[in-house]
């Protein structure tokens, strides 16, 4: 998002409304000071956790400019919490990935036994759609979906020059890219995006989702006219929450989670 965006996204969240939900914030990571924002349930609550991650290029956002994500999906019935990481020029993917990791693990241990979904939107569907992938390979993983909003999960060769240099050294390229290690461990994806995306074209999601399906995994990818890039994430936003397509389709998932019925919501709505 650029400045204009994250401007609007300040403004959004200095709103208070009646019945707002409180978050209260935890520390994950000492060495670097990496915190999150829990919306929703406590550690002895039952239940699917979801863990957020904000988009920004890799360069930018804060977790405190997102509670309007954090809260909406809280309000779906899921403890939510909302993950800070290290970014470009400060760190390299190698460490916001491993912020990522640490962040996952402190879900893991806060919330033992515990169902979780990973969620992001644009780099930050990107960084859960990559970890949901590689914490699950083997199975027994505690990650039970991926909701991922305009991702961008297959775009190498890089088209902006920071990627070059983000991403690298060399040989680590093809491991950023979420398309190339896929596996039949895979959780189930939901993959949405808005047809007016300029930013990340949805292609993008339709690399993943077909990706999936032909290694015999369960993805279900839904496209939104009239929504672009930042507007599929705004959705979000508590007045637009009650008559939102995406919001709607969010809970369906979630409970189609919850009831093990992700197969059947599949082949009813879009297969």
């Amino acid at each position: 998002m650029n400045a204009l965006e994250h401007t609007g996204l300040l403004a959004i969240n200095s709103v208070e409304f009646p019945g707002s939900m409180r978050s209260r914030q935890a520390l994950f990571c000492r060495e670097h000071q990496l915190m999150v924002d829990i919306y929703g349930g406590d550690a002895s609550a039952d239940g699917l956790v979801t863990l957020f991650f904000y988009g920004g290029n890799w360069q930018s956002g804060h977790r405190s400019q997102y509670r309007f994500v954090g809260e909406a999906l809280a309000r779906l019935g899921v403890t939510a919490v909302v993950a800070d990481y290290r970014k470009w020029p400060v760190a390299r993917f190698a460490d916001t990935y491993q912020d990522a990791n640490e962040a996952l693990d402190w879900v893991m241990t806060e919330y033992p036994g515990r169902e979780i979904v990973l969620a992001g939107h644009s780099a930050g569907a990107h960084l859960a759609g990559l970890l949901a992938i590689n914490r699950s390979l083997g199975g027994g993983s505690p990650i039970k979906g991926f909701i991922g909003l305009a991702g961008p999960y297959y775009f190498y060769p890089f088209s902006e020059s920071m990627h070059w240099h983000y991403f690298g050294p060399v040989w680590q390229y093809p491991s950023s890219q979420p398309v190339w290690q896929l596996h039949s461990d895979v959780p189930s994806m939901l993959l949405l995006h808005g047809a007016n995306d300029h930013r990340v074209r949805r292609g993008q999601s339709k690399a993943l989702y077909e990706r999936v399906l032909g290694l015999g995994g369960l993805a279900i990818r839904r496209v939104y006219e009239n929504l672009g890039h930042a507007e599929l994430i705004l959705e979000c936003v508590r007045w637009r929450r009650p008559h939102s397509f995406v919001i709607e389709d969010i809970a369906r998932y979630l409970n189609a989670l919850t009831t093990h019925s992700v197969a059947e919501m599949e082949r009813e709505l879009w297969r």
